[in-house]
């Protein structure tokens, strides 16, 4: 689709061109407000390409990078992969020029999921390795629990069973 704005452009340039030729050359009234409608038509079409192809990427963008910045501390990962991958295809419709200008939020918003899906794992792997002692179970429970609250609320449901559970082994051991 890149490959194809200046294919366009040139065309319509061209078009431009003609036409504006032709109201300048015909001497027929009619005729020139023929052509005046067309030359209005065809810059009302270019201004709205120009539009679709360059500013409604980064209008988009915009739009969903405030969603997704809303909802990361809300939804699971599942979810805020999927919202990823639409602000991703919006980035990548952009010109050089605006990804220049957007790049960083998109590392940011991806050093932020990356360090929600180290959390969740670190919590996972923490809930299922064996605990032998009283004190290996607090220290478990201790780490669980400084990390679960730095989960988003989805996944915090998802985990709230096994660290209750965990509680509750605790509470009996004393």
């Amino acid at each position: 689709m890149k490959n194809m704005v200046p294919i366009l452009f040139f065309f319509l340039v061209l078009i431009f061109g003609i036409t504006t030729s032709f109201y300048f050359l015909v001497g027929d009234e009619l005729l020139q407000t023929t052509f005046l409608i067309i030359l209005v038509v065809e810059v009302l079409l270019g201004i709205a390409g120009m539009y679709l192809e360059f500013i409604a990427p980064v209008q988009k963008f915009k739009k969903k990078w405030k969603v997704i910045n809303l909802k990361i501390m809300e939804e699971s990962l599942e979810v805020l992969k999927d919202l990823y991958l639409g602000l991703f295809n919006c980035y990548l419709r952009m010109s050089e020029g605006q990804k220049e200008k957007f790049y960083h939020l998109l590392l940011n918003l991806r050093e932020r999921m990356e360090e929600q899906m180290q959390l969740e794992k670190k919590v996972e792997t923490l809930l299922h390795q064996p605990r032998l002692s009283l004190a290996s179970r607090k220290k478990t429970f201790d780490e669980v629990y400084e990390h679960f609250h730095r989960l988003p609320r989805k996944v915090q449901q998802k985990y709230y069973g096994p660290l209750l559970q965990l509680k509750q082994e605790l509470e009996k051991g004393k």
